[in-house]
């Protein structure tokens, strides 16, 4: 039994507890109040107001459960089968002293069987069922005002309660079994279904190749943030990255190892940027990236560190051959809107293209042309 499940049989075990003081208190007054009014108390003992039979019942079940409640303390893992052994000896108290007062005390056998339901457990069930049915049978032997209370025909119908009311609780166990198992199930379907739904989701935002997003997340987000911006002022660069010559990639090296290389040039933008950034691989070869709380110039540094990181970086699949990019950066302007700021990115793109490539081309504060100048 974990941690987690010694806690929840804690808090169980203190509500019956609870439950047993409650009963003994009930019984004791109740006894009392209707010994008192039927003019039966023994006199001579407290004025004639206490039965000496019900106080020497009271200290026996008061002390019962004060043993009960060291025992919660010290036997916690145990705790359960104390309960249901207390149970029963409560019971056999108050069949002994007041079952010929009272009749039908014999139900007060259930005590201990009812305890165990509690636990849906099949050992506590057995426990439970084999200590009232033998130690009942024991008692009966033993006691012989116990004998004078139970009638042989009273002792078989209580062995076939107590027989039956330990088969109704398998019963019950079972079923309750099933139904936990069916919610179980349902639980699990749900989960999938949740899991399912989000992985859709995902990949419906992703580049199945590069494990990018997608160009259609890339205008949702830009969208988010142009509204963003046009309330709040947001700083915002969109940097459009082309890998240079991709085509003589593809046709001397083959498509896969071309693919390799969108892989790994991925790979490198993602590990190249803030949490506030964002990339997207766009379309074939070329990617966008969004930043966010920078100042144009430190956007520029950025992309121009991913524009130099890429240029040094080492490609065995090309016969160690490097692969450069161009990038075009601009700054969102508040009335821009989305399809200007993309037009211009991309012109600039295209300016870097018919420059020279691998480099990065910029409309900040007449910083147009950066990049390898070889």
């Amino acid at each position: 039994m974990n941690t987690e499940d010694v806690s929840i049989f804690s808090i169980w075990n203190r509500s019956i507890l609870n439950f047993y003081w409650i009963l003994v208190a009930f019984i004791i007054c109740a006894m009392q109040i209707t010994d008192s009014i039927a003019g039966r108390a023994s006199k001579g003992m407290l004025e004639g107001y206490v039965n000496p039979d019900l106080l020497t019942m009271g200290i026996a079940l008061i002390s019962l459960l004060l043993v009960g409640e060291l025992l919660f303390y010290y036997a916690i893992r145990l705790f359960d089968y104390v309960l249901i052994i207390i149970g029963f000896i409560i019971a056999i108290i108050i069949m002994v002293v007041i079952g010929e007062a009272v009749k039908g005390l014999q139900i007060s056998l259930e005590i201990p069987l009812l305890v165990s339901m509690f636990y849906f457990n099949s050992k506590r069930l057995w426990f439970a069922g084999l200590i009232t049915l033998f130690g009942f049978i024991t008692v009966y032997v033993c006691v012989a005002d116990l004998r004078e209370i139970v009638s042989p025909y009273d002792f078989i119908a209580i062995i076939g309660m107590l027989i039956g009311t330990s088969v109704v609780g398998h019963a019950i166990r079972l079923r309750g079994m099933e139904l936990l198992h069916s919610l179980e199930r349902t639980v699990s379907s749900g989960k999938e279904l949740f899991v399912d739904t989000i992985t859709l989701e995902y990949t419906s935002k992703q580049d199945h190749l590069t494990g990018l997003y997608n160009h259609i997340t890339f205008h949702e987000y830009l969208n988010s943030l142009i509204l963003h911006h046009e309330s709040n002022g947001l700083l915002m660069q969109l940097a459009v990255i082309d890998i240079d010559n991709f085509k003589q990639i593809n046709d001397k090296f083959g498509h896969q190892q071309g693919d390799e290389v969108l892989r790994k040039l991925s790979s490198f933008l993602s590990t190249s940027i803030t949490s506030e950034d964002f990339v997207a691989r766009y379309g074939g070869e070329e990617f966008t990236l969004i930043m966010t709380g920078n100042s144009p110039l430190e956007s520029l540094q950025v992309v121009e560190g991913i524009r130099d990181g890429i240029a040094r970086l080492e490609f065995p699949e090309l016969d160690h051959q490097s692969v450069t990019v161009s990038i075009g950066l601009t700054e969102y302007v508040r009335g821009m809107g989305k399809d200007a700021l993309f037009q211009k990115a991309d012109t600039l793109l295209y300016q870097a293209k018919h420059q020279g490539k691998n480099r990065t081309m910029s409309d900040f504060d007449g910083e147009a042309d950066h990049g390898d100048k070889s």
